[in-house]
């Protein structure tokens, strides 16, 4: 069975309209932060996280951040101690709920940083561990900056681009 069958079969938690509901399944070593089984997702492939290697960084998140939706910052002050009792020798990916997608999505880059990742290129049918930073294309005129970030496989194909703008005021 191929990823995102594997995926399908995974249950997500549910979100009850009146709040946060903590995940009952175990997590397992991988997280799928971004991908096709989710719909909406930023890079071309798969983007899976190693929890074993961000557990300390989820505890300094819970303690020194935070965020002003409630249910968000819910999935974020529990998702460390979620992530804590993971099943390392279950290889499965794990979904997240989208509440934790959505305190997780903007570290993409971080955890490339901290290179506890790996991401499936669906034109080299192959998962890497690594990632090359594409040429920064700047563009700015008056109070407006601009820059694309991208990512590529190592043998060159696109994996992530975003556009990005600071407006000053």
């Amino acid at each position: 069975m191929d990823l995102v069958g594997l995926l399908k079969k995974h249950r997500l938690n549910v979100v009850r309209k009146d709040g946060y509901t903590n995940p009952v399944d175990t997590c397992s070593r991988w997280i799928l932060l971004d991908g096709e089984v989710y719909g909406e997702h930023k890079f071309q492939g798969n983007f899976l996280v190693d929890v074993e290697k961000i557990v300390l960084w989820s505890k300094k998140q819970a303690k020194q951040t935070w965020v002003n939706q409630e249910n968000i910052e819910r999935a974020k002050n529990y998702f460390a101690e979620w992530i804590s009792k993971a099943d390392l020798g279950n290889e499965t990916p794990t979904l997240l709920d989208t509440h934790q997608r959505e305190f997780l999505k903007s570290h993409i880059s971080t955890f490339i940083d901290m290179k506890c990742f790996k991401t499936y290129c669906p034109s080299c049918a192959t998962f890497y561990e690594e990632v090359v930073e594409g040429p920064k294309k700047k563009s700015g005129a008056g109070k407006i900056i601009g820059w694309t970030d991208e990512y590529l496989c190592p043998e060159g194909h696109s994996l992530y681009s975003q556009e990005e703008e600071i407006r000053l005021f």
